[in-house]
């Protein structure tokens, strides 16, 4: 992959375009890698599990390298170019063309990047090259910090930057590198992966395969109907005036609404296709096939649900009100813990989908004590009613 042509690609997913934010993430991204090739040397851990972590977060760490680039008007090439010329003099010349000789065009893609890269190694290290890592990233911080202290115009910086970003970007490739990584597999990957969180929702699960007793119907009216204010409230569902599933309160010492929090599965069977939690609710596990019965809507796959719908709501800050994205993080987790799944092949964008639409209805009914939920499943949707 060329540099152009990534840096393109990163720019159309920036949602932000905040300098300081990202440079932020590149602090954030370089200590989790740090961190965890740490923990992967005190533990022995698998090797395997290590490759595909670095492959992740060197990737975020690119984009956020490439983000900084781009809000300074430079390019990811001329900055890799003016690296291997920098570290060609140091190495004395490892490169078998002279300085005057190499051009932008002999470093416009990753693949030529990491072979050249790789001649200027001096050492050959974790504790070199992310010792080295977090230095440049700290040396990128100190320019910026420089222009809030002074007042200084950053673009004054610009010429500083171009070295710092190169050698931030030559200890990412240093990395990757020595745990046998491609950095154009890294960059192609990345793309992929931020095209999937900020721009397209992708496809849903589907149940059309299936008989039509076993599939989500198009749409269904939910009641949520709230009882016992004077004691600890507990929430009822229903549907055409019949009751479904058992009532439920907060379990909790502290009243937090999490009674409503049925809705979060409505939101994940509409949005998603995927409810194992719903599927046992309404009568529509997919019996016809034994395998999808016991793997994909049996006991285990509505724990993890359940897993999922607590630890978002555990970490959502006042329900999401006037939130726009979810924490990487958090989508991250909920792609681990459902990855043997078939809700697998939903994209972070369409978790954070279902996420935010499930929190919107919840605060709702949280407010009004209780109402009626339209579930689209045909469409994808979710929305509140009335009381």
């Amino acid at each position: 992959m060329k540099f152009r042509d990534y840096q393109r690609a990163a720019a159309k997913t920036d949602q932000k375009r905040e300098f300081r934010l990202s440079l932020i993430g590149l602090i954030d991204e370089s200590g989790d890698i740090a961190h965890e090739l740490m923990r992967a040397r005190l533990s022995g851990g698998d090797e395997c599990r290590l490759k595909d972590f670095l492959k992740e977060r060197l990737g975020n760490l690119l984009w956020y390298l490439s983000s900084l680039a781009t809000l300074q008007n430079l390019e990811l090439r001329e900055i890799a170019w003016q690296n291997i010329r920098k570290n060609s003099i140091r190495t004395k010349g490892a490169t078998k063309r002279t300085l005057d000789q190499l051009k932008v065009s002999d470093v416009n893609d990753f693949r030529k990047f990491q072979s050249l890269a790789k001649k200027t190694f001096m050492a050959s290290s974790d504790e070199v090259f992310v010792a080295g890592l977090a230095g440049e990233v700290g040396s990128v911080a100190t320019l910026f910090k420089k222009h809030l202290r002074d007042k200084t115009p950053f673009k004054q910086f610009g010429p500083d930057l171009v070295f710092e970003l190169g050698d931030v970007l030559w200890y990412l490739t240093a990395i990757a590198i020595h745990h046998g990584l491609s950095l154009d597999d890294i960059a192609t990957e990345n793309e992929r992966q931020i095209w999937y969180r900020w721009i397209e929702e992708g496809e849903r699960v589907s149940d059309s395969r299936f008989p039509p007793e076993e599939r989500f119907p198009p749409n269904m009216t939910i009641s949520f109907k709230e009882y016992g204010r004077e004691k600890p409230p507990h929430v009822k569902l229903q549907t055409s005036g019949v009751n479904i599933g058992d009532r439920i309160n907060d379990n909790s010492d502290l009243p937090d609404g999490y009674r409503f929090h049925d809705v979060f599965h409505f939101a994940y069977g509409a949005i998603l296709g995927w409810s194992p939690v719903l599927r046992e609710l309404l009568r529509l596990k997919r019996k016809s096939d034994k395998a999808v019965d016991e793997n994909q809507d049996g006991a285990r796959a509505r724990i993890l649900e359940e897993a999922v719908s607590a630890y978002v709501f555990n970490l959502a800050p006042d329900s999401f009100e006037n939130t726009r994205y979810i924490d990487g993080q958090i989508l991250r987790t909920i792609r681990d813990l459902t990855k043997n799944l078939e809700v697998s092949l939903c994209t972070e964008k369409r978790w954070e989908k279902a996420i935010l639409s499930g929190f919107e209805v919840f605060r709702r009914l949280k407010e009004n004590g209780g109402g009626q939920v339209l579930v689209d499943f045909q469409n994808g949707n979710i929305r509140y009613l009335k009381k």
